[in-house]
């Protein structure tokens, strides 16, 4: 998702549309459109700062998220007429709903870990007590090689594929 909203600067977009709302609302709606039609054809779609930033900015004007933005051309006729934070928004929920599914998951692996691990040691049951810290160690440091591998691979896995 980081790639799809990249950090933007919004300073820049405030003072270049300050006290012209309306301009920075079409730039906004185009920046929708465009990636509505790239998503469309299946490509990846990246929003690169003024709808980021115009959201952000109704939302401190205490402007709701299904608010209908609409476009008209010349004649009068809308061209595009959707609720454009929304979008935004839904996906900023998804990603900080799938954060905190990632953690969560992540404390329950590792808490099923440590229960492998107790049990374990005493399955095997080692003659000194050194002997049985000694394997506990090893095994800690297995599973957490194993359990260090699968969290960098699920973070940094291009899921987008699949």
């Amino acid at each position: 998702m980081s790639e799809r909203y990249p950090p933007s600067d919004c300073s820049t977009f405030e003072h270049e549309f300050t006290g012209n709302l309306e301009k920075w609302k079409v730039a906004a709606i185009n920046e929708y459109q465009t990636n509505k039609k790239i998503l469309e054809k299946g490509e990846v779609t990246i929003y690169t700062g003024p709808l980021q930033c115009f959201c952000d900015h109704q939302d401190k004007a205490g402007v709701k998220d299904g608010f209908i933005y609409n476009l008209k051309n010349i004649k009068g006729v809308d061209i595009v007429n959707a609720p454009i934070c929304k979008v935004l928004n839904e996906d900023l929920d998804n990603i900080t709903k799938l954060t905190f599914a990632v953690t969560i998951v992540i404390i329950v692996v590792n808490i099923i870990l440590e229960m492998v691990v107790h049990n374990l040691v005493e399955w095997v049951g080692q003659d000194t007590i050194s002997n049985q810290r000694a394997f506990t160690v090893k095994c800690l440091v297995v599973t957490e090689f194993f359990n260090t591998s699968i969290i960098l691979l699920l973070v940094n896995g291009n899921l987008t594929e699949h």
